[in-house]
């Protein structure tokens, strides 16, 4: 009677209190099931996370930072050894670094802004680029690109704190000197003493490229761009010897830009990598995770791991995306800005290490393969030079060319054609269809409101006017042939 009588009492308490009933049952839908739910997504996205990391590991990717740090080289091996001599970089402290010593000469103006630009000045210029001093820093730079290997001292297990200031705006500077170099050269007529330093600009890029960032790989790209739009200028106004052509082509065929391309997207994605874990649990004097938007401060506290997996898991999947597009040549043709993607807790992707990755990364992949053919076009060009040097003349046809060679020349890859090639009375046209696939006969169709260039890739090559015999007013006859040669050059 007595345990009957508790029961109808406790059944009754239930039931008489409403109060009760009620604050059960917003504790289970507003503490419970919230609860439940936030651990369940924990547990699925940090398992997420676990098995995108592992199979990261499993194929040999780097997922931190510091294990980007290339290998040690010797000295005698390691271009950056002499390359910092000229930059002058302080890599514990950037805010010592010292100007390039290129810049330091007080010429920068007269070399790229006026001589490079549009030829002006060129007593002035030829001055400066017979001084000693900027002599033996043209040796310097040309010694250091015949190393093999480029390892500059960046401290990589800083993570994505590490301080690299260095190269990465001081070699294209570097660039647009040896394009003075080059244009002396030319003017002198020495065409292979100007092939050489083509040459340096080339290995000197490819030194950049080894660094495994983005960054490094615009800088590297930006400087074969220059390069080779030296080069085409100088096989219109020289032919070099057939033993400097030949250096060079067998150069540029061993050159593989998609290869240091890719190996620096994958180092992007463990500097982004670095970054969350940076956000999370940040080092002394990192205020980055204080001072963002967002939800990235609750990345601090454990109750919001959920969070913190679930955006590095969609970080991951964002890369793999981006890795996938850069492994397609040609990229897909560049399109309208898509919208804005944003990680399902409000993320902001482009607050990562992987910035340059995330903004439009087909325009960007359209850069390199566009530069990169390019580079295939400049392997064709040297070709035909030497078949002119050996024949007399331009080949009629590339099978033509192609039946004197032991290698295969390089397609189109944005058309899956061969080249289309033209012999002129006074040169020949090579042209690629360019990343937007139409054949738009040669010309360069700028892409509305933007600067990116999306019609044909042309490479044209045609006699210019001999220079002028020197005489009392050589400084104003040289000035304007100059600018007939620049007027011709495309």
């Amino acid at each position: 009677m007595k345990k009957a009588g508790r029961a109808e009492k406790g059944t009754s308490l239930w039931r008489r209190s409403g109060a009760l009933r009620w604050t059960v049952y917003l504790l289970l839908i507003f503490v419970v099931a919230p609860a439940t739910l936030w651990v369940t997504l924990d547990t699925i996205n940090r398992r997420n996370v676990e098995r995108k990391l592992q199979a990261l590991r499993d194929a040999g990717d780097p997922v931190t930072t510091a294990e980007l740090a290339p290998a040690p080289v010797l000295d005698d091996q390691n271009a950056a050894i002499l390359y910092q001599q000229i930059f002058r970089v302080d890599f514990d402290d950037p805010s010592r670094s010292k100007d390039c010593l290129l810049e330091a000469t007080g010429h920068s103006g007269l070399i790229e802004r006026q001589f490079v630009k549009d030829g002006s000045k060129a007593a002035e210029a030829r001055a400066v680029l017979n001084d000693p001093a900027v002599i033996s820093i043209f040796e310097t730079l040309e010694e250091g690109s015949r190393r093999p290997d480029c390892v500059f001292p960046v401290r990589w297990e800083d993570g994505v704190t590490v301080p690299r200031p260095y190269n990465l705006v001081q070699m294209p500077q570097a660039a647009e000197w040896l394009c003075a170099k080059v244009r002396l050269n030319i003017i002198d007529g020495d065409a292979d003493e100007a092939l050489r330093w083509i040459g340096v600009m080339f290995r000197m890029a490819d030194h950049a490229a080894q660094d495994p960032t983005y960054q490094a790989q615009s800088v590297a790209i930006g400087i074969r761009k220059i390069g080779s739009a030296e080069l085409e200028r100088m096989l219109s106004r020289a032919t070099p010897s057939a033993e400097a052509t030949q250096d060079l082509l067998d150069y540029l065929r061993r050159l593989d830009v998609k290869e240091r391309f890719d190996q620096a997207v994958r180092g992007e994605r463990a500097m982004g990598i670095d970054t969350y874990a940076l956000l999370r649990q940040p080092r002394p004097g990192y205020d980055w995770a204080t001072e963002s938007k967002g939800l990235l401060y609750c990345y601090r506290f454990k109750a919001f791991r959920p969070l913190y997996n679930a955006d590095l898991s969609k970080y991951l999947t964002r890369m793999e995306e981006v890795l996938e597009q850069s492994a397609q040549v040609p990229s897909p043709p560049p399109q309208r800005p898509a919208p804005e993607r944003r990680a399902p807790f409000g993320l902001d992707l482009h607050l990562t290490q992987g910035v340059d990755i995330f903004a439009e990364p087909s325009r960007r992949f359209n850069y390199r393969d566009s530069v990169t053919m390019r580079i295939n076009m400049a392997r064709v060009a040297l070709a035909a030079t030497l078949y002119k040097i050996g024949h007399g003349e331009y080949p009629a046809t590339l099978n033509e060319l192609q039946a004197t060679l032991d290698w295969e020349l390089p397609e189109d890859f944005f058309a899956g054609a061969p080249l289309k090639y033209q012999r002129r009375p006074d040169g020949f046209m090579l042209y690629s269809f360019g990343p937007d696939r139409d054949d738009d006969g040669g010309g360069e169709r700028r892409a509305s409101s933007r600067s990116y260039n999306n019609g044909d890739r042309m490479w044209e090559c045609r006699a210019a006017p001999p220079p002028p015999a020197p005489s009392g007013g050589a400084d104003r006859e040289m000035k304007q042939w100059l600018v007939k040669m620049f007027e011709a050059t495309p």
